[in-house]
């Protein structure tokens, strides 16, 4: 049986629909105060816990020397998802907000082995959100050259370039 075109049509604007904005670098280099880089010091894939050792400041001063990451309070397959691309001695780029008028992190986005890790901070340690797979729009690359390309941003010797129409799969 076939439904009416107007009813067919109805039906689907009642459903959820989730439309996803596309990103970018350069917002995501302005929007973000701090940029680091540095590299996995430690993995506990029993706690889910990841410490990153920071090593440069790409834009800005960082007050923090290592980072203590939960991966555990993040819902579903994320906290596996990440565990997998967390090796020691692999590199990181860090972008985060500060908490107003300190030096202390609120927000980050964690890049790792392809991966963006949305986190927020805290005391004794940074909680892991969600990975942000839309992200993988704004760029594909290691870590490295991220940070080689944030520093020609900030410096204004490049520009960012546009995210990717589709996913890296197209």
């Amino acid at each position: 049986m076939k439904l009416p075109a107007a009813l067919f049509l109805a039906a689907l604007g009642a459903l959820p629909c989730y439309i996803e904005a596309p990103s970018s670098l350069s917002i995501l280099v302005k929007e973000s105060p701090v940029v680091v880089t540095g590299t996995v010091d430690a993995v506990s894939l029993e706690k889910k816990i990841i410490i990153l050792k920071i090593a440069k400041a790409v834009k800005s001063k960082t007050t923090y020397e290592r980072i203590r990451i939960d991966l555990s309070v993040a819902k579903d397959w994320h906290p596996d998802a990440a565990l997998r691309h967390a090796v020691v001695g692999t590199p990181v780029t860090v972008f985060y907000t500060l908490v107003e008028n300190t030096d202390r992190a609120a927000f980050a986005m964690v890049y790792l082995n392809r991966l963006f890790l949305k986190v927020q901070a805290g005391e004794a340690a940074w909680n892991f959100l969600n990975l942000e797979v839309g992200m993988n729009k704004v760029f594909l690359g290691t870590p490295g050259e991220l940070a080689e390309l944030v520093a020609k941003i900030v410096s204004g010797r490049t520009k960012a370039p546009a995210p990717l129409a589709f996913g890296p799969w197209t």
